[in-house]
């Protein structure tokens, strides 16, 4: 049994069977529970295990009363014991609140690493992140944008249009909450159009646009401009 430090993380690179204490405080930000939301993907009072973690390496939480911890320690002890072949297999998700979690840190890696450089393994992650959660609209959108910086016209105007589908529904989101989502899919559903040279489809667009913000000068330029082409 190992405090979470130095030693664990050998043991774990090793795939080694193990049981970590995980100690929650708020005096260090690695042991806090934002850091356990936001960076390790993981609810300590929902008692999860690390997704990736093989099933005979095991998190007991500091928190939890003594009964709980005795319970983990004795389903390690009879469950996982010293083997010569280890188990390859994994926790997994053990909830859709822990697959939210997973998801969002996924995202906002993502979201970070773009700005420095987007690989295919970066796209790769956002349509992993769309299977596991298809309401969650931030990587929906951004894949969208991606495929519209690449000349993918067709997808990123598929893309967008099941971005304002999820509109007035139960979607998730990263962003904040008070944003016009519905002016920002639509605008860019219309870019996506226009670029394809599909610009009939992008003056309906626009003039949609427009009922609903007959007042954004930027939107009254583009029907204009279109109605002039």
């Amino acid at each position: 049994m190992f405090q979470n430090n130095g030693p664990v993380l050998v043991a774990l690179l090793s795939n080694s069977p193990l049981l970590v204490v995980h100690q929650v405080h708020h005096s260090d930000f690695a042991c806090t529970e934002d850091y356990f939301h936001c960076v390790a993907a993981i609810d300590p009072y929902k008692h999860h295990q690390y997704a990736m973690w093989k099933k005979n390496q095991r998190i007991v939480w500091q928190p939890d009363t003594a009964d709980v911890l005795e319970k983990a320690f004795n389903t390690y002890v009879e469950e996982f014991p010293e083997k010569p072949a280890l188990p390859a297999e994994e926790h997994g998700f053990q909830s859709d609140h822990h697959k939210q979690l997973s998801c969002q840190v996924a995202f906002e890696y993502v979201k970070v690493k773009s700005f420095v450089q987007l690989q295919q393994e970066d796209i790769d992650t956002l349509k992993a992140i769309v299977s596991l959660m298809p309401n969650f609209v931030d990587p929906k959108y951004m894949l969208g944008i991606i495929a519209g910086k690449y000349g993918k016209f067709n997808t990123a105007i598929q893309l967008f249009d099941d971005c304002i589908n999820l509109i007035g529904t139960k979607f998730h989101t990263c962003s904040d909450t008070g944003s016009d989502f519905h002016k920002t899919f639509c605008q860019s559903k219309a870019e996506a159009l226009e670029k394809a040279n599909r610009f009939d489809d992008a003056l309906n667009e626009y003039i949609e646009i427009n009922k609903r913000y007959p007042n954004d000068n930027h939107i009254l330029e583009k029907i204009s401009s279109l109605k002039k082409s």
